[in-house]
């Protein structure tokens, strides 16, 4: 499945590491940071300006966890602390 931004922001980090699945680290205006690994076909690159919606990759496997299969590993920092994702969401 296709990986979308989940705010606008930037791309801060593009890491590739196959045992823990590809990473896309964004940093966005209001101070967050959302990661999003296990991923593959990478569409964008360190300095990227992304829109909120706009594909980055899409889902993969990787080897440290193949029971999980195909999937996301989405992560959401404020302030540099890790944050339950469903606390930000409007419904």
């Amino acid at each position: 499945f296709e990986i979308i931004a989940a705010m606008s922001g930037k791309v801060e980090e593009v890491n590739i590491d196959p045992f823990e699945g590809d990473e896309i680290v964004l940093s966005h205006a209001n101070g967050m940071q959302t990661k999003y690994r296990s991923v593959t076909g990478i569409l964008v690159k360190v300095g990227d300006a992304v829109e909120q919606g706009q594909p980055l990759a899409t889902a993969a496997e990787n080897e440290w966890n193949p029971s999980a299969g195909v999937h996301l590993q989405f992560e959401v920092y404020e302030e540099g602390i890790l944050t339950n994702p469903e606390s930000l969401l409007a419904f």
